[in-house]
C-alpha cells in the first residue's frame, strides 16, 4: 500500500496537485476514521490503515523497528506468530483511537477531520511482545555485553508516549493500545 500510495503521491506531484488534494481524493481510502459514521462508509480502512504511510521517513523508521523486532520474534515463536500479532496490535490500536477520541472532550471537537495511518500500533504489538519473551536479549553485543532489549522498548515506548501531551494524544494511545495487544498475545500463548 505504501508504494500504491507513493505513487499516486508522485503522480498527483507531477501534475501540480497539492497534498490537500491527494489526502482528500486518495488518502483518505487508506487511513482510519476517527469517526464511527466515516468508518461505516469505508470499513476495510480497519486493515488498510496499518499496511499504508506516505512519509517515506516515517515508513523506513517503521520498516527498521518492524524487521529488528520482528527478526528477533521469528526466531523466538517461529513463522506463525509474526503476522496475528501485527494484525492484533493494529485491531487492538485501531479500537483505542476511536474510543480515546470519543472520550476525551478537546479530540472530539475534530473527529471529523482525525485519521490514523501508519503500522506504529502494530510494530508496538511487536516490540512489547517480543520484549516479553525475551527481555534479557541483547543488541550490540560488541558494546559492552550489549544493550538489553527492554532498554530499546522502553525508549520507543517513552519517545511515542511524549507525544501524550501533545494534540496527538490519540495517535500515541493507539500505539501504545496496540503494545498492551503484543503484550495480552504473548501472556495468553503461556
Amino acid at each position: 500500500f505504501f508504494l500504491l500510495l507513493l505513487v499516486i503521491q508522485v503522480t498527483y506531484h507531477f501534475f501540480q496537485k497539492d497534498n490537500g488534494v491527494f489526502d482528500a481524493q486518495v488518502s483518505k481510502y487508506f487511513e482510519l476514521p476517527a469517526q464511527v459514521s466515516q468508518l461505516a462508509n469505508r470499513p476495510w480502512t480497519i486493515f488498510t490503515y496499518m499496511f499504508s504511510d506516505t512519509g517515506v521517513l516515517h515508513f523506513i523508521s517503521n520498516m527498521l523497528w518492524l524487521w529488528a523486532f520482528g527478526f528477533i520474534l521469528q526466531e523466538l515463536t517461529g513463522n506463525k506468530k509474526l503476522i496475528p500479532i501485527y494484525i492484533y496490535g493494529g485491531l487492538v490500536g485501531a479500537l483505542f483511537f476511536i474510543i480515546i477520541n470519543y472520550s476525551i472532550p478537546s479530540l472530539r471537537f475534530n473527529i471529523g477531520s482525525t485519521a490514523l495511518l501508519g503500522a506504529n500500533a502494530s510494530i508496538m504489538a511487536m516490540a512489547v511482545a517480543t520484549t516479553v519473551l525475551a527481555p534479557n536479549f541483547r543488541f550490540f553485543r560488541n558494546i559492552g555485553r550489549g544493550i538489553p532489549i527492554w532498554v530499546l522498548t522502553l525508549i520507543y515506548v517513552l519517545i511515542d508516549s511524549a507525544g501524550i501531551a501533545t494534540s496527538g494524544a490519540a495517535y500515541s494511545i493507539a500505539h501504545l493500545g496496540g503494545g498492551f495487544a503484543g503484550l495480552l498475545f504473548v501472556y495468553l500463548l503461556r
